[in-house]
């Protein structure tokens, strides 16, 4: 992209202007795809006497939801926002209907501003929400508990064995179908 303009002087041959076309900005643009997934983007623009980079990025395309997110931070660095819509299951790669979530999360950190030494400097407090309108499988199918049983309680001949317990599996028909909302508060502070 390019931008061009004419100067046309009524008195000609003058000193330090003179009439012209002058190339007062130039974009150039290189972009594609490394392999399927991966696709790049570097851009320029030259103005009178300087050349400077305007963009240049990676961007990784895996299977996974599309959407639209904001983010940004206030006060000081005090707060960090984000807020998206996004399309899909939230426990899968893959989108089975064309409704969109919203998710959003806050966090605080009240004292960041403060001295480096200060104690609560780097505690953080917010909360998360995931909310949609829902018509889709159950994923996961079978809900599992968070820890393999005890190495007596398992029919094999590895005490390693590091599979978890099933305590629900759905049938294949089940849906989860109507409106869900899912919160999640949190608090952390530095180890």
């Amino acid at each position: 992209m390019t931008q061009l303009d004419a100067r046309i002087y009524q008195q000609q041959n003058q000193y330090p202007v003179s009439s012209g076309f002058y190339n007062p900005r130039t974009r150039v643009y290189f972009e594609g795809q490394l392999t399927r997934p991966i696709q790049y983007e570097f851009s320029f623009q030259n103005t009178f006497d300087t050349v400077a980079l305007l963009d240049a990025y990676l961007n990784y395309e895996g299977n996974r939801r599309f959407g639209l997110t904001g983010w940004g931070s206030m006060f000081e660095q005090r707060m960090e926002y984000a807020v998206g819509t996004f399309n899909g299951q939230r426990n899968s790669y893959q989108p089975f209907d064309s409704l969109q979530d919203v998710m959003a999360f806050i966090n605080f950190k009240p004292f960041y501003n403060r001295e480096e030494d200060f104690l609560l400097r780097d505690i953080h407090v917010g909360g998360s929400v995931d909310a949609g309108n829902e018509n889709q499988s159950t994923v996961p199918a079978v809900l599992r508990t968070n820890s393999a049983p005890a190495a007596a309680g398992i029919e094999t001949s590895s005490a390693t064995n590091s599979a978890t317990v099933p305590f629900l599996a759905f049938n294949p028909d089940v849906r989860e179908r109507g409106l869900r909302a899912l919160w999640e508060l949190h608090a952390a502070s530095p180890a």
